[in-house]
């Protein structure tokens, strides 16, 4: 008798299997032929147990539903429930530690019928009886339904892992490398989906108004095991000191010595974009800018656009914070020294303690400490509250990420540019998502120090920031199977940012005098405005150097730069409160949690 393997599948429309027709029971599977393939164990495992799948598979099903309303189409071949489990088929003489290998959790043997099972099906081959290596190893390669097979050698580490084709790996028994590719296995038709939807979202009829959902994809592709290189390990103790910009120095310098240029900065990862006055000879300060560095503008291509920077400072992680006029917003997360834990710093916004020995209360007004710092320079909108020795013990200290899990905080203060989805926590909107729309962006201002540290980011769903929002913590989780840690990269200091035609110099003069005198005492007034200009000035259409007027709204607003939150890189803020205290002081966010565990939950998980 002869058993032939089933065709390999290119469709990918179907990512899970019909529960039903999966025998729910640990499955011994026999043959009786005279070169037996081995019998299989399947076992069940929570997808929340492979961490990095897990997020991203959240990120993709958030998404989703945006795809759909932009096709106009709720037929897509796939619904992707809250809860999904992995299986995965396991052959060979193992034991329970064997088992650990795959997860800490232990496997279930069943589960419910009506449970829904990731299509992908990983087969793992344990070789510990070396005198039955051989032909485990061919029958293992021979079977035809798993999606991978990932043979373990009985060795006890393997410098390296080998691939002998697309869908077999041969690894020792190194729990990171396992784990490394299971998660790439089970994460390939995620892979294929996002693919799909690119694919269909890049079609003429479509690609004017996906530009947004085609980036969020993308940077959630990015994310996946398979596109990234394994990280160095992180280590906590050691501060990060190296800090890189990607705009040339030339290019910066050449566009801060124009008055007619009043921003620029890197868009999309793709785009160079400078914003100027009306008047601007626009084709002569783009070859002027291309002669400066032709290899830069090579890499990203450069946008003009006769528009200038509106933002609303947001005013009122985390709980809500007040000062003493009740003015609110965000404590976005607590560091302390690094040699005494005790003494305990609420991070949030100059705009909202523009003094130093200001009160800060809670939203019920309970004082909670006083402002030992606070700074608008290098572009940072950043001040620190010293907690009262008396409410230190009512802190909770530990960072939370986006599923509001403690876990490590890393100061991130390398370039921007490879940080795709960020997510912060905020004391009015909580939990968002964003992309980094620009990892540099230059806002010219009356004073020279707003350089290097301001950064844009734009919500996926909805927008990433609103008022009260103010001083949460922007943070990213890295390209790391563990995900035992975030990268801590900024705070929020504005949102509701909108670009105006300049039209009226006089009239715009006008109203930004109207607006100073409403600005919140410390609040950049040069070169901003807030929500209520709009009402008196209605914005009028754009006019871009590329003339796509696709990517503009009716009333003019352009779809790439509506809905953008301004954030300040924390490194730099941290800095500057360091080097303003004793030549000692050093701050750390705390980061106790072993660096081999998965992060942990305010309350006990149950098992799945």
């Amino acid at each position: 008798m002869t058993r032939n393997a089933p065709e390999k599948t290119k469709n990918v429309e179907n990512y899970f299997s019909n529960p039903s027709r999966h025998v729910q029971n640990a499955v011994l599977e026999e043959n009786t032929e005279a070169d037996p393939r081995p019998s299989i164990t399947y076992l069940f495992w929570h997808a929340k147990h492979f961490q990095h799948f897990h997020y991203l598979y959240n990120l993709a099903r958030d998404c989703q539903n945006r795809v759909e309303k932009l096709k106009q189409s709720k037929d897509l071949a796939i619904r992707m429930p809250e809860d999904v489990f992995i299986k995965i088929g396991i052959v060979g003489n193992f034991t329970k530690d064997n088992v650990k290998l795959i997860s800490k959790r232990s496997g279930k043997s069943k589960v419910s019928e009506d449970q829904h099972i990731w299509k992908a099906l990983p087969l793992v081959c344990f070789l510990n009886d070396t005198s039955k290596q051989s032909l485990l190893k061919k029958n293992v390669m021979r079977q035809g339904k798993a999606s991978h097979k990932i043979i373990i050698k009985s060795d006890n580490f393997c410098d390296k892992t080998d691939k002998a084709d697309d869908l077999i790996f041969s690894v020792g028994q190194d729990k990171d490398q396992i784990e490394e590719i299971i998660t790439s296995c089970i994460e390939e038709p995620l892979q294929h989906m996002l693919q799909k939807w690119l694919e269909d979202l890049k079609l003429d009829h479509l690609r004017r108004n996906a530009l947004d959902i085609i980036a969020e994809i993308e940077a959630i592709s990015k994310k996946l095991v398979s596109n990234y290189s394994k990280d160095t390990e992180v280590d906590f103790n050691i501060p990060s000191t190296k800090t890189e910009t990607v705009v040339p120095g030339n290019v910066k310098d050449y566009l801060f010595g124009r008055s007619d240029v009043n921003s620029f900065g890197l868009w999309r990862n793709s785009l160079f974009k400078v914003f100027v006055e009306r008047a601007t000879n626009v084709k002569e300060l783009k070859d002027e800018l291309i002669m400066l560095n032709k290899n830069f503008f090579q890499k990203y291509q450069l946008e003009v656009e006769m528009k200038i920077w509106a933002e609303m400072q947001t005013m009122m992680q985390g709980d809500p914070i007040q000062s003493k006029d009740q003015a609110t917003g965000t404590l976005g997360g607590f560091v302390t020294k690094t040699n005494n834990d005790q003494k305990i710093y609420a991070l949030t916004c100059n705009h909202l303690f523009p003094k130093e020995n200001e009160r800060a209360y809670t939203h019920d007004f309970e004082e909670i400490g006083a402002c030992v710092f606070t700074t608008r320079d290098k572009g940072c909108d950043f001040a620190a509250i010293e907690i009262k020795e008396s409410y230190s013990d009512s802190c909770d200290v530990a960072f939370r990420r986006d599923d509001k899990k403690k876990t490590n905080a890393n100061v991130y203060s390398d370039s921007l540019e490879n940080i795709t989805i960020v997510h912060k926590i905020g004391a009015t909107t909580g939990v968002t998502n964003g992309r980094i729309v620009s990892p540099e962006f230059y806002l010219k201002v009356t004073e020279d120090s707003t350089r290097e540290n301001v950064f844009l980011v734009k919500g996926t769903t909805e927008q990433f920031s609103v008022r009260g929002d103010s001083g949460s913590l922007v943070f990213s989780r890295p390209n790391s199977v563990k995900q035992n840690y975030v990268d801590v990269v900024g705070v929020v200091y504005a949102n509701d940012l909108i670009l105006y035609d300049n039209d009226d110099e006089d009239d715009d003069a006008e109203e930004k005098n109207k607006i100073k005198s409403k600005c919140p005492e410390g609040s950049r007034e040069e070169g901003t405005y807030n929500n209520e200009v709009n009402a008196e000035n209605k914005p009028s259409s754009s006019e871009c150097d590329n003339q796509n007027k696709d990517n503009n709204t009716a009333s003019g607003i352009s779809q790439d730069t509506n809905g953008i939150s301004f954030c300040c890189r924390i490194h730099a803020a941290l800095k500057l409160f360091e080097e303003n205290q004793d030549d000692d002081f050093k701050l750390k966010f705390k980061n106790d949690l072993s660096s081999s565990s998965p992060v942990s939950s305010s309350s006990s998980e149950s098992e799945d």
